[in-house]
Order: structure tokens, then C-alpha cells, then sequence
């Protein structure tokens, strides 16, 4: 007799394949609830939104509200805003830093070069830039109880926003002034903000004097990085839609850079 064939051996289940993920695209969430970022418990940051934001938009912020809302997602943006993966835009200098380009990259920040921009937008709907238009001319004007936006000599991401035909949703963190305040006195005018202008041209970085939290019944500490209590409302206001227009004159840029500016007057 023919002796009876073994028994086949059992399949095995192929190993899950992990999936390839773009080194901008920050991994997904997870959608149970978790304890509030300790930044967003000390400074009682809060988010105030009443609109439904497009899936492929550009949104300019300020300094603290771009990094804790959109970038470190402290305030859990993603649970407000499902579907969109927001990119925070910083110099491309930081990206030469040891290490801080690795913290940089793994947060989904990218470089705030026209290219980079432009790139994220073409991934398709679902990704929004973060940027904050000011930068470090802005910084040298930031002082307790004043909000000064520096918005009229900046024209680059508008033509961006019309080129690629996005929406621009203005976001405002009220309390950001509140949190260092300056050293000495630095009006436009003044040895101290000569000095500063110096180096913002000649490194593009501004050098603000600043005060942090203070201790020691010290009100506050010249140079301290930990900000002060202060508490931050980010108001995000309605998109704005951009016309697709490929070669946009200057008072395409113009007429835009007007109706953002009376929306933000009016958040």
C-alpha cells in the first residue's frame, strides 16, 4: 500500500507591510482622549474657531500659537480640524542645527522657502502650511499689551496663495506679547533697536532683549527662556479663497494683502 501523503504544513500570515510614509507627513493622532500638553496647562491655552477650514489652505500665525497649536498639536488641533495634517514653516537655517533639524523634521516642519511651500500644497487636498509672516522683524516689536503685525512688506506668500489658488486663513494668538517683555526699551529710533536691525540684516535673526518668568521674588529675569504665566486665546478667522491666477500683478497681491488685513482687524 501507498503510505498517505504528509499533511501540508500550515500557511503562515505574511508580515504586515509598515506603510511608506512621506518624511514631511507627520504620523496619524490617536483619536482616544489624552491629557492636555503642560505649555497649554500653564499658559491656559485656548482656541476659539467658528468656521470649518478647506482642505487645502494656507494659514499665517503668530510665533507661540504656530508652535503649541499647529506644530506640537498641544491643543489637539487635529481633533478640531479632522482630515488636514498642518506644517509648520521655519528659516531653512534651523534645518543646519545638529539634532534640532531631526526634532524639526520629526514635528512635520518644513522650510519656509517659496519650494517647500509650493510642494506641500501639490500633495492634494488635506495639507495646510502654517506660517507666521512677520518673523523676526516682527519679534522686535512685541511688547506687553500691544498687538503690531508686520503684514504690508510682505508680499511672497500671497503670490503663493494666488498661484496656487489655496485659501488663506488668518489666525491671531492674543497674549503672546504678554509672555516675554522687553529688556530695555527698543523703539524704532533707539540705540538698542539700531543695534538689533544691524544684525537682523547682516544674520537674519533678530536679537530681542527679553525678560522670562521670574523667581526668587524677582518679577522677571532678564534672558529667562521660561515665558511667563500669561494666559493665550488663538482666534482663528474665516479662509479667505484665492483666485488661481498663475502671474499675479502687484495689485492682485495688493487687493488681497487689503481684504486680510480687515479681517484681521475684525477677529
Amino acid at each position: 500500500p501507498v503510505p498517505p501523503a504528509p499533511p501540508a504544513p500550515p500557511v503562515l500570515p505574511a508580515p504586515p507591510v509598515p506603510p511608506v510614509r512621506h518624511p514631511f507627513v507627520k504620523p496619524a493622532r490617536p483619536t482616544t482622549p489624552s491629557t492636555p500638553s503642560p505649555y497649554a496647562m500653564r499658559h491656559s491655552h485656548h482656541i476659539h474657531h467658528t468656521c470649518t477650514l478647506p482642505k487645502r489652505h494656507t494659514c499665517f500665525s503668530t510665533k507661540v500659537g504656530c508652535f503649541v497649536n499647529f506644530v506640537a498639536d498641544a491643543t489637539e488641533t487635529q481633533r478640531l480640524f479632522p482630515g488636514i495634517s498642518f506644517f509648520g514653516a521655519t528659516l531653512a537655517a534651523n534645518f543646519k542645527v545638529p539634532f534640532f533639524r531631526e526634532v524639526l523634521l520629526r514635528l512635520g516642519c518644513i522650510s519656509v522657502s517659496a519650494s517647500s511651500i509650493r510642494y506641500v500644497l501639490g500633495m492634494g487636498p488635506g495639507n495646510a502650511v502654517v506660517i507666521v509672516p512677520g518673523g523676526a522683524a516682527e519679534a522686535l516689536d512685541a511688547r506687553p499689551g500691544s498687538n503690531d503685525l508686520t503684514l504690508q512688506r510682505r508680499s511672497g506668500f500671497f503670490r503663493i496663495a494666488l498661484q496656487q489658488g489655496v485659501h488663506l486663513v488668518p489666525i491671531y494668538s492674543f497674549g503672546e506679547n504678554d509672555l516675554y517683555p522687553q529688556a530695555f526699551r527698543n523703539e524704532s529710533g533707539t540705540f538698542v533697536r539700531r543695534v538689533q536691525e544691524f544684525w537682523l540684516k547682516r544674520i537674519g535673526y533678530a536679537t530681542p532683549y527679553f525678560c522670562g518668568s521670574g523667581a526668587f521674588c524677582m518679577p522677571a529675569i532678564p534672558g529667562n527662556p521660561i515665558p511667563r504665566r500669561h494666559p493665550i486665546i488663538t482666534v482663528i478667522g474665516d479662509p479667505i479663497e484665492c483666485p488661481k491666477i498663475e502671474h499675479p500683478t502687484e495689485a492682485d497681491i495688493e487687493k488681497l494683502k487689503v481684504q486680510v488685513c480687515i479681517t484681521m482687524r475684525c477677529m
